[in-house]
């Protein structure tokens, strides 16, 4: 993913305005200092020496690119978590799993433990786990490939990993959720491993909320990060049909 710097450097601001903050992050960099290494290079900390003391919304993991929505008031920050804790922001993440599924499209409602192990993943647990609810719907499907449209309505750590996870359709890049122990870990030729490694086939592509200046709905939209479309030429048009 190359070092710090490149990656300040493929941050965008995609909106901003007295109170809300909409940054674009890229895959490999923390959304916010991490608890056990605060000194690690991450975006709160990147954004605030540009824009001032902003405030914690949401997050995305490490791994994910995309929308993500800071507040930059106190007074925001209550609007905009008020919105996220009753579930009337909508967001929609796209990412490439391993599997054609028998479905269109599918919600689950696995409940979710987070820090279910040693490995600190999510997973499901149908006795201690709380209830969750993900939407899947099929864009496109390949050979043992599919691209997916993932609309989360409960908002746990690792939530679309771990549902699709459970449903058999590992994230390409999650080895933390199955990936690995897939055939394709190690078909990818070895320049697109090393190009890929640090991130995920999966990324937030748009998020509908209101805003706290005018309380009118507003969507924000981005295109896809250039590794999709990498992805895309290198695994499935040269790989998998040649193996079909």
């Amino acid at each position: 993913m190359g070092n710090d710097i490149s990656l300040f450097d493929q941050v965008q601001i995609i909106y901003q305005d007295e109170t809300i903050l909409v940054a674009n992050k890229p895959a490999g960099l923390l959304s916010i200092p991490d608890g056990y290494a605060p000194n690690l290079p991450n975006l709160k900390k990147y954004l605030e020496g540009k824009f001032g003391s902003i405030w914690v919304v949401h997050r995305l993991d490490k791994l994910t690119s995309g929308l993500i929505v800071f507040a930059r008031n106190a007074e925001a920050h209550r609007y905009l978590s008020l919105q996220f804790e009753n579930r009337l922001v909508e967001k929609k993440y796209y990412c490439y799993v391993v599997g054609c599924p028998a479905w269109e499209n599918f919600v689950t409602s696995f409940p979710l433990k987070v820090n279910a192990d040693k490995k600190h993943r999510t997973l499901v647990d149908l006795e201690k786990g709380k209830p969750s609810k993900t939407a899947f719907s099929v864009v496109q499907m390949y050979t043992n490939v599919s691209y997916l449209e993932a609309i989360p309505y409960s908002g746990y750590t690792h939530q679309i990993r771990s549902h699709l996870f459970a449903l058999g359709f590992p994230i390409f890049g999650d080895e933390l959720y199955g990936f690995k122990e897939t055939r394709y870990q190690n078909l990818l030729p070895e320049e697109l491993r090393a190009g890929f490694k640090g991130f995920l086939m999966l990324c937030a592509k748009q998020i509908t909320l209101d805003l706290p200046m005018n309380s009118q709905p507003k969507t924000f939209t981005i295109v896809l990060p250039q590794y999709f479309l990498d992805f895309f030429n290198t695994l499935i048009k040269k790989i998998l049909y040649e193996n079909d």
